[in-house]
């Protein structure tokens, strides 16, 4: 399970790649989340792939892709309540 951090760091990526088609260098993701150090950036990204949620391939600029697992989370809906379903 992500950490918050993490969590908006994964959300950026996610948004980067719908809109611009290839993904963020980790400058472009310090810029997008407000920080001023791109190694908390690259701690963010390796835990996510240490987590499954995205493969990073080393020594290329846009080198992050997302993951299968990354893409389930983004299918399922949390659950607010239950609704009473019995005869009319």
């Amino acid at each position: 399970m992500p950490t918050p951090s993490q969590d908006k760091t994964l959300q950026f990526i996610r948004r980067y790649l719908a809109q611009h088609g290839h993904a963020p260098s980790l400058s472009a993701i310090a810029a997008g989340l407000g920080l001023r150090s791109k190694a908390v950036v690259h701690r963010h990204v390796q835990a996510l792939a240490d987590q499954g949620y995205l493969t990073v391939e080393p020594g290329r600029h846009h080198g992050i892709a997302l993951t299968g697992k990354a893409a389930e989370d983004l299918l399922s809906l949390p659950l607010a309540g239950r609704i009473a379903a019995g005869q009319p």
